[in-house]
């Protein structure tokens, strides 16, 4: 993907060395007085993270993460890029009257030195997401942080990166044929190009007239299945997306709080309880008619029924209810195990920390990793790695079976647990296989957090919730 690395493995299954990640294609960040390297920066920053965060007593569990983290990354370069996304993030709320602006997408939630700079408002080490599913140790890709901006600034802070970058970064311009062969082109502005030099030097560039800025704009011009051929010449794609609901959480906190800062908002919105009980009446009397992943009809019944008293109801619930799963018998058993409100018997007690938030059921790829982890005694890298074997589409029951099942049996005896209670367990994950039929917990947690802030805003604010819809539909119109 980048020049100058050996052939990548692709495979995933048998990591044979550590990789670092040449990463020549961020902007190169400028530090501060006092600093001449990008990975002392960026421990000096999530230590200030730490402190505003925890204080000063900091839990040992959050201290050797957060050691685990710091020196992943700085093993594979990566500090360059994250410092890159925290610059970018902290300008856009700095220099914008008022820009909400987080990554709600995906893997960045699955480390806490994101955490700590405010890139993203999921704590992994709460809602237990794994560091390796961000980036492991074999790793030999840029890990992709997206910055989701509120749709009210998404195109002032896209200028903001344009003069700040400059010749540096680009929109893709990409041509596509659709289904009955017709030829489209587009400018994607939730994509962009960039490089820690003039794009030009590297890629080759078009002017294409943009019809929605009425102006000739300088664009490199792939097709979709041409985007590596980006990284190949010492580029990267960065994503940058508008979303509607942050617009909407922004205008609640102009109104509830029109003399804070951005930082404040922010940190406003990370201190909402996520048990606060009449967020919760809410979403247990489906008045969720206005809040985007939980309005329709449908889903709303789902929600008096489930009678949900914690998010991971909600994410639960919104992850069973995609096209794919809403009417598989998987949906089924969670609501009816939910209701009845049984006692769940573990044939190990160590499960219940793992599987007692989806009530017994294997959904997600992170619990499979913990699981083998905790009752196995692999490593939360093998883990992930054997947590891709299983959730594959055709799984590789050899490559399970011969080389996981012999260390989970191994890592287990040593514990002490029965041998034949592992090779039972082992065996019925790879049978049921449910975690396969989600996508890992880790990529809706923050769509489904910041529904749950609407929520929130709407139980505790209702006038200025009722202003803001009022103010909504008017623009819409």
């Amino acid at each position: 993907m980048f020049p100058g690395l050996p052939p990548g493995n692709n495979d995933h299954r048998f990591p044979t060395a550590s990789k670092t990640i040449h990463n020549e294609t961020v902007p190169t960040p400028s530090l501060p007085d006092g600093f001449t390297d990008a990975n002392v920066y960026l421990r000096h920053l999530v230590h200030e993270g730490v402190r505003n965060h925890y204080g000063y007593l900091i839990p040992n569990n959050v201290e050797e993460r957060i050691e685990q983290e710091l020196s992943l990354i700085e093993q594979k370069g990566l500090a360059d890029y994250i410092l890159f996304i925290w610059n970018s993030m902290k300008t856009a709320r700095e220099s914008l009257k008022s820009c909400l602006i987080v990554d709600l997408h995906g893997r960045t939630s699955c480390c806490i030195v994101n955490y700590l700079l405010d890139i993203t408002c999921i704590n992994p080490i709460e809602h237990h997401l794994p560091f390796e599913l961000f980036v492991d140790e074999t790793a030999n890709y840029i890990p992709n942080i997206r910055m989701d901006v509120d749709s009210d600034n998404a195109n002032e802070f896209i200028t903001l990166m344009e003069k700040k970058y400059g010749n540096q970064m680009a929109p893709l311009f990409f041509e596509y044929t659709k289904p009955n062969g017709q030829r489209k082109r587009k400018i994607h502005y939730d994509q962009w190009v960039i490089a820690n030099r003039d794009i030009s030097n590297l890629l080759p560039m078009f002017e294409v007239y943009d019809e929605k800025r009425g102006e000739n704009v300088l664009c490199p011009i792939y097709s979709q299945r041409d985007k590596m051929k980006i990284y190949e010449k010492g580029a990267m794609i960065q994503s940058i997306m508008n979303w509607q609901p942050l617009a909407v959480l922004n205008r609640m906190l102009g109104k509830i709080k029109p003399h804070a800062s951005n930082a404040d908002r922010l940190r406003f919105l990370k201190e909402i309880p996520l048990d606060d009980p009449a967020t919760m009446d809410l979403f247990r009397t489906g008045d969720t008619e206005d809040i985007y992943l939980f309005d329709a009809p449908d889903i709303r019944e789902y929600l008096v029924y489930l009678h949900p008293d914690t998010l991971m109801d909600l994410l639960t619930l919104n992850s069973l209810h995609t096209p794919s799963n809403r009417n598989t018998p998987l949906l089924q058993e969670f609501l009816l195990r939910k209701k009845s409100g049984k006692a769940i018997h573990y044939p190990l007690p160590e499960m219940a920390e793992v599987l007692d938030e989806t009530y017994g059921l294997l959904l997600y790829p992170e619990q499979l990793m913990l699981l083998a982890h905790k009752l196995g005694n692999l490593s939360l890298f093998d883990a992930y790695t054997l947590s891709i074997s299983m959730g594959r589409v055709r799984r590789d029951h050899d490559v399970v079976m011969n080389h996981y099942l012999p260390k989970f049996i191994e890592g287990g005896c040593e514990k002490g647990y029965p041998k034949d209670l592992l090779e039972q367990l082992f065996t019925t994950w790879w049978q049921y296989g449910g975690f396969a039929k989600i996508f890992p917990k880790c990529s809706d947690m923050g769509l489904v957090l910041t529904n749950y802030q609407m929520a929130y805003l709407k139980a505790h604010y209702p006038k200025e919730w009722t202003e803001q819809q009022i103010l909504t539909n008017i623009f819409r119109r």
